[in-house]
């Protein structure tokens, strides 16, 4: 096989490509292309390309392959699909690989449609449950994450459809968390998140009257999915209500997961003025026994909210950390120490980080692990200028 290189400034047509491209013609066998050339294929090939490079010849598997996989590595631990053929075949030619199968340790999955149109409607019985039960490519990746990828044990599913496509969104998690409990994969980490990017577009194409999300409801039957589930995590964005979207699951998820010990609550504003919260649904769900660490991101310190939270859950909690959150007042932050030393008999370990109060200069930035961690809440003071005892 003979292989060319066609240079960015030669191409024609509306949009031209990032990199050289490199293409393959005739039937030339491997060995004609020069040795100088060999490290330009490897850069400028896509990763499926790369791997399949490898079943041409026996030259490629002691000269090309061992430069193809450096390249590889750095992308290997995080795999992403959009659960279409060609990114399950490519996730399927890694886990067939004894050299890489055992690297990816994460799964982020988007959807297919998410480079749509924002008018255009998809039917969630139609198209999607055609996509789980019809199309055997979605067997292989089951396959592939119980046998091959027995390292990935954690997920993210992305929700990013635009307004019109909520309710086949919907249904579409449905499947993704019928597919993880089906192939009893048994995740250790399961992530829902709203891309920052992606929250922009939304809210640029929906009225102030829209509601965002449909409820998303677990099966009942998805509880056997979760026994080693020990870390849930939700990304935020006070606009797009992702923690409103995924309430029932995520609530059933905290009560029933037998394993699950920690919840990462992020919200993608620093902002601390606030018309809601997207706390208000775990607030009002607890208590939850089995939780003890909790993660805050970006989360206003004075919502009633995450008091409400904090008070129903803080009996069993045994860390805490707040990051890159904000208040008005340093008089808020000490009403939070104060709840947390009241209602956190076993709490062991406090942890504050790039907190602070709005407009300051100086944010807070403070780690306390051991005993008597009450007398140090009790302390603990804030003022514009910094912490202070």
């Amino acid at each position: 096989m003979e292989f060319y290189f066609l240079p960015v400034r030669k191409h024609f047509g509306p949009r031209k490509p990032k990199k050289p491209f490199v293409y393959a013609k005739g039937e030339a066998p491997f060995e004609k292309l020069l040795p100088e050339l060999w490290w330009e294929v490897v850069t400028y090939l896509p990763t499926n390309e790369m791997l399949a490079l490898r079943l041409i010849s026996k030259e490629m598997e002691g000269k090309i392959f061992t430069l193809a996989f450096k390249l590889i590595l750095p992308h290997l631990p995080t795999l992403h699909t959009k659960l279409t053929r060609s990114s399950i075949q490519k996730i399927h030619t890694i886990a067939s690989n004894p050299e890489l199968c055992h690297i990816p340790r994460a799964m982020r999955v988007v959807y297919p449609w998410r480079y749509l149109c924002p008018g255009e409607k998809l039917s969630a019985k139609s198209e999607f449950m055609q996509l789980s039960l019809k199309l055997p490519e979605i067997h292989t990746l089951m396959n592939d994450l119980k046998y091959s990828l027995t390292n990935c044990r954690s997920f993210e599913i992305c929700i990013e459809a635009t307004v019109t496509q909520i309710q086949a969104e919907s249904e579409y998690i449905n499947i993704l968390l019928q597919i993880l409990a089906e192939a009893d994969i048994n995740p250790e980490q399961l992530t829902f998140s709203v891309p920052p990017d992606r929250a922009k577009i939304l809210v640029g194409a929906s009225s102030s009257n829209d509601r965002l999300f449909f409820h998303i409801k677990e099966p009942c039957n998805m509880i056997r999915g979760w026994p080693n589930l020990h870390t849930l995590k939700i990304v935020d964005d006070e606009t797009i209500r992702c923690g409103e979207a995924v309430e029932p699951a995520v609530c059933q998820i905290l009560k029933e997961a037998p394993c699950l010990e920690r919840l990462i609550f992020s919200e993608s504003c620093k902002s601390p003025v606030r018309n809601r919260n997207s706390l208000s649904p775990l607030s009002k769900a607890g208590p939850f026994p089995r939780l003890k660490h909790l993660e805050l991101h970006s989360v206003a310190v004075h919502s009633v909210d995450l008091l409400r939270l904090l008070r129903v859950n803080g009996r069993y909690l045994l860390s805490v950390g707040f990051f890159d959150c904000w208040c008005h007042t340093p008089v808020r932050w000490e009403a939070l120490l104060w709840l947390m030393k009241a209602y956190m008999p076993r709490l062991n370990s406090f942890t504050l980080q790039q907190c602070g109060i709005d407009r300051s200069s100086r944010p807070y930035t403070y780690t306390y692990e051991g005993p008597d961690i009450g007398d140090i809440l009790g302390k603990l003071r804030f003022s514009l200028r910094g912490l202070y005892f």
